[in-house]
């Protein structure tokens, strides 16, 4: 009955992962997005338990019952009792091990099968723990486990160390729930007790902090391959690890069908293909970040100006954009910088009325008043709100003023509660104006 309910705990945990993927992927401008999570997360998931639900009871009902009958105490199943055999004494039994029980049921399990359990163990909690803090750190503006004026290769070495832990300390609640971790289960790997029972979470929880210090070196490269050496020497011969004999256990394996090494196997893709992916982005940051900053030249006058600083672009122009607007986004596509030019005769007042009207974006503006700067009037104000026709809240500041026959508008949008995302309007602002003429 325990390997019966396998697969199903399997499914439960990759379920919780596949959730807490789907959350990290449904934020749209530092917002989560409950219809993104549905799309993404929910009806995913409720279609493959449906299907599984379907597989499940077919083959259920593809399997024939099987019938076994014991015969009562003390009673005659053959036509004549058979005499009970005589007891062998201890001094011809063969010898063995201290530690093996009576009765083994699965052979132990050799240094490489244990080797890529607990790797693959790890490398899922490492994945799921990087999505959590890769979205407390979008959505609260935090650093964990960020480490600048360090080399790439420093931070990823600190991060593994860091990350090991707290995969670690999920790897025991998987255990203490179901009796198994996902690598240990795929490949046919357990740890138990002498005589073949589960490991007490507490007991599991102490030696998996063995293995961490013992056998993976605290997560450190260089240490944790001489205690790799080590273990792999201890299991070699069939003995056992300091930690199995330290806490009286052993590790047995269990045969497996070829799908548990296909799920296994396409589960270290999908590791190696994140880390890839992340490493990627974090590229494309650096190399924004290390770009020259960005130059607008005024189209009336051809005067330029350097608006902003390396990392931001120039968005294609948009067919319902308005002419002569420019918009730009950072690095990481979530605040944006517009500025824009409309030859009008009509008064400041009248045209930033008519402004807030026609641009969902500026009509969140709710402050805005006309303020002297040097010898210019300008228009300037900021807002907080949910734009028409939009379901994220956003925090939106403007500078309007004339110039060059027309009417400049230079604003900032940014999530709400970013307003780091806002600060370069200003700057923004004053350079345009200084290309223009009032």
């Amino acid at each position: 009955m325990h390997e019966a309910k396998w697969p199903l705990r399997l499914a439960i945990v990759m379920s919780v992962i596949w959730g807490v993927i789907a959350y990290a992927f449904s934020y749209e401008n530092e917002r989560f997005s409950g219809a993104s999570f549905a799309v993404i997360g929910l009806i995913p998931l409720c279609v493959l338990w449906g299907l599984g639900w379907v597989v499940a009871g077919m083959f259920r009902h593809r399997k024939s019952p099987t019938l076994a009958f014991s015969a009562p105490d003390g009673a005659v199943t053959g036509a004549a009792s058979t005499p009970a055999p005589t007891p062998t004494p201890a001094s011809t039994l063969a010898p063995s091990r201290d530690w093996e029980p009576s009765a083994v049921a699965s052979p132990l399990a050799g240094p490489w099968r244990r080797f890529f359990a607990r790797t693959l163990d790890v490398y899922v909690w490492v994945l799921v723990v990087g999505f959590v803090v890769g979205i407390l750190n979008a959505r609260f503006g935090w650093s964990l486990l960020q480490f600048k004026g360090m080399s790439s290769s420093a931070q990823d070495t600190l991060a593994g160390v860091l990350f090991i832990p707290f995969a670690l300390v999920c790897d025991v609640m998987v255990y203490a729930s179901f009796g198994n971790t996902i690598g240990k289960g795929l490949l046919g790997v357990k740890v138990q007790t002498l005589d073949g029972s589960p490991l007490p979470a507490r007991t599991y929880a102490l030696r998996t902090v063995d293995v961490w210090i013992r056998g993976l070196g605290l997560g450190i490269p260089i240490v944790a391959l001489f205690t790799e050496i080590a273990a792999y020497r201890a299991l070699a011969n069939g003995g056992r690890t300091s930690w199995d004999i330290k806490y009286g256990c052993r590790v047995s394996k269990a045969p497996r069908k070829i799908g548990h090494y296909l799920v296994a196997v396409v589960l270290f893709v999908l590791f190696i293909l994140a880390m890839g992916y992340g490493k990627s982005m974090e590229q494309r940051q650096i190399d924004a970040q290390n770009q020259p900053p960005v130059s607008w030249q005024n189209p009336v006058n051809q005067q330029s100006a350097v608006i902003l600083p390396g990392g931001w672009r120039l968005l294609p122009r948009n067919s319902k954009l308005p002419p002569n607007t420019w918009l730009y986004v950072d690095a990481t596509n979530q605040y944006v910088v517009g500025i824009g030019f409309e030859q009008t005769n009509m008064g400041l007042e009248d045209y930033t009325d008519a402004l807030l009207k026609g641009n969902p974006t500026l009509a969140i503006i709710r402050d805005g008043a006309v303020i002297a700067d040097d010898s210019r009037r300008v228009w300037t104000g900021s807002g907080t709100g949910v734009a028409t026709g939009s379901t994220d809240s956003m925090t939106v500041r403007a500078h309007v003023f004339g110039g060059n026959g027309g009417y400049w508008r230079v604003f900032a949008a940014a999530p709400q509660g970013q307003d780091q995302g806002i600060a370069q309007e200003q700057d923004v602002y004053r350079a345009v104006s200084q290309t223009t003429t009032p």
